[in-house]
């Protein structure tokens, strides 16, 4: 009676023989993805010379295409010396013989040249038309190829160091942010996986960077995702509670706080260009709460009329709602900003 093994597919014979498995024969190791492949034989079938001319060519027949085209010729020279034939009837005796006589050597000359032509394309081979520019593009991606490849390896072990030295303890504050912003089921997932992508070693750099990417940075966006929310949803209550002269300290100080717990969970700081752009962000958003209480009274005027206290204090309360609804979307905004200059894979994997 067959185990569960057998029914999962699994045989129970041990096999007959095993080897080690080369580099040469690896599966794992090869530098070339299906994409590229496909793409190398594109461009070698187009290095067998233009492939819609072929087409045309064995649409049309290529024998009778090639009569055609010569009884073509064929009638137009006879066109034409008819047209010469009657121009010279009007002429004299002496001029008429001569125009004959030349246009009849010149006929002859043609046809003559015709002949020479077609013994040549009989004995001569067809020309293969080599696209040398093709032939450089394939010899360039091949060089590109291997550069592509040592930057994928290099690329890989800045990311294993990286994970190799992401805190992983429970109670570093990176493991402490992140237990705020995912359940423990996630935590624990996040711990297996990082062990599995550290320990791992078979496959090709691209894929997996892309593992470590699905497997690892996805739970650190989810956090980082978890977090900004949180600190719009606060930024949206300070502002709206808050009286107007104090939003551009509540941006900058929640600011700061986000970009302090970003950049723990990622373990990862913006290097000079990110932090430059991240701080062009926060001023401007700040600039922008300083400038949105005259935007939504101005807006507010419109919807709530008249001079009453019920309609001024109808203004007021929509007009920092308002305020602060505009202020979480900006926040929004920059935590996403700071996210982007963080990860160290961008765009992330689809």
């Amino acid at each position: 009676m067959s185990n569960n093994n057998e029914l999962l597919g699994i045989p129970d014979d041990p096999p007959l023989s095993t080897q080690p498995v080369g580099d040469d024969a690896n599966l794992f190791t090869g530098e070339e993805s299906q994409a590229d492949q496909a793409l190398d034989e594109a461009l070698a079938e187009a290095a067998d010379g233009f492939q819609w001319i072929k087409r045309v060519q064995r649409l049309l027949a290529a024998g009778p295409f090639l009569i055609l085209l010569v009884c073509l010729v064929l009638l137009f020279m006879l066109s034409q010396t008819l047209t010469l034939l009657h121009q010279l009837h009007g002429l004299p005796d002496l001029m008429r013989y001569a125009g004959y006589g030349l246009t009849g050597l010149l006929t002859g000359g043609v046809l003559w040249a015709l002949l020479r032509l077609f013994r040549v394309f009989a004995k001569l081979r067809v020309s293969p038309r080599i696209p040398f520019d093709t032939l450089q593009q394939l010899a360039d991606r091949a060089e590109l190829r291997r550069e592509a490849n040592a930057r994928l390896q290099k690329a890989r072990a800045t990311l294993h160091s990286f994970l190799a030295s992401y805190p992983l303890d429970d109670q570093s504050d990176a493991m402490i942010l992140l237990g705020r912003h995912v359940d423990a089921a996630t935590l624990k997932e996040l711990t297996s996986n990082s062990e599995t992508l550290l320990t791992g070693t078979g496959g090709t750099s691209e894929g997996w960077l892309e593992r470590f990417d699905r497997q690892f940075l996805r739970t650190l966006d989810e956090a980082a995702r978890h977090c900004i929310r949180r600190y719009a949803s606060r930024v949206a209550l300070k502002t709206a509670a808050l009286p107007a002269g104090f939003d551009t300290a509540v941006i900058l100080l929640n600011a700061y706080l986000l970009a302090r717990d970003i950049c723990v969970i990622y373990n990862l700081r913006t290097d000079g260009p990110g932090t430059a752009a991240v701080l062009m962000r926060v001023m401007f958003n700040a600039f922008a709460a300083s400038q949105m209480q005259d935007v939504t009274a101005s807006a507010m005027e419109m919807f709530f009329e008249g001079g009453g206290v019920v309609a001024g204090l109808g203004r007021a309360v929509a007009a920092r709602a308002a305020e602060g609804s505009v202020n979480a979307l900006l926040f929004m905004r920059l935590g996403a900003a700071m996210v982007r200059h963080l990860r160290p894979i961008w765009p992330p994997h689809k």
